[in-house]
């Protein structure tokens, strides 16, 4: 489905800030795989998804996506079959336009259309059904601009959004680590309803939550110092627990900083 070959990535390059994250990084994922990953800060998690959307350029290296090279095509071509949620509930959605627009938008994405067809009333059906399913109380706030949501509704919106194209590929950037923990275990529970509707989907949950990591996905992916340190499949997550992942932390930081 999506496979990353020999992806080399350094920052700051020609300074004295030069960072090394990625020397020969390999990831093949599965059609219809969900895959959680996690990692300490600066690991190369989120890197990882600006890499497959083209938002970061690797220096060498190559991306698949479906049977073919997405290296030169630019971030607006792929995001045709791939769809994004932020950590920040402000990304994602149009602060300024109201839920119906940003559901328009989300609908007309790699279509022409012009800004009056935004505001028109003949998907208001259609939408109200969608939002209902979302259980945030947003089929009531069809012509509420979404800056004045709170942060678990705009990104239950963010998620429908990105799921309203039937894309190929979802992948999930922390969307839960800005939220209170009320709001956190909606959204994951919402993201798991709607992943499990679609079994052709493709997910790659990016997540500092360890107890989201082990519950939700197919498999389970640790990175470390810009590589992956540990790759369990379904049948090793379901023998782990929280502490285990945590002693595999401490055990990369130690050895690491040695």
């Amino acid at each position: 489905m999506i496979q990353l070959h020999n992806i080399g990535k350094k920052f700051n390059v020609g300074t004295v800030s030069e960072t090394v994250l990625y020397e020969d990084l390999n990831l093949n994922v599965k059609q219809g795989d969900f895959v959680t990953v996690i990692g300490s800060n600066g690991s190369g998690k989120s890197t990882l998804l600006n890499v497959i959307c083209g938002q970061v350029e690797s220096d060498s290296g190559d991306v698949i996506f479906e049977g073919t090279s997405i290296l030169k095509k630019p971030d607006f071509k792929r995001f045709q079959n791939i769809s994004r949620v932020y950590q920040d509930p402000q990304m994602g959605t149009s602060p300024s336009l109201t839920v119906r627009e940003n559901l328009a938008l989300s609908e007309l994405k790699g279509r022409l259309f012009n800004l009056k067809s935004l505001g028109h009333r003949a998907n208001e059906k259609k939408y109200i059904e969608m939002l209902s399913q979302l259980n945030m109380g947003l089929e009531d706030k069809l012509d509420v601009k979404v800056g004045l949501l709170s942060g678990g509704q705009r990104q239950a919106l963010s998620l429908l959004m990105a799921s309203m194209n039937n894309p190929h590929l979802l992948l999930l950037d922390e969307h839960t680590a800005a939220l209170d923990p009320k709001s956190s275990e909606a959204i994951m529970n919402l993201t798991d309803k709607m992943i499990k509707e679609r079994d052709d989907l493709t997910v790659i949950m990016v997540t500092h939550n360890l107890n989201h990591a082990l519950r939700f996905g197919n498999r389970l992916i640790m990175f470390h110092g810009g590589d992956i340190v540990e790759d369990f499949n379904e049948e090793e997550k379901l023998n782990l627990n929280q502490q285990d992942l945590m002693d595999l932390f401490m055990q990369y930081e130690y050895s690491f900083s040695e």
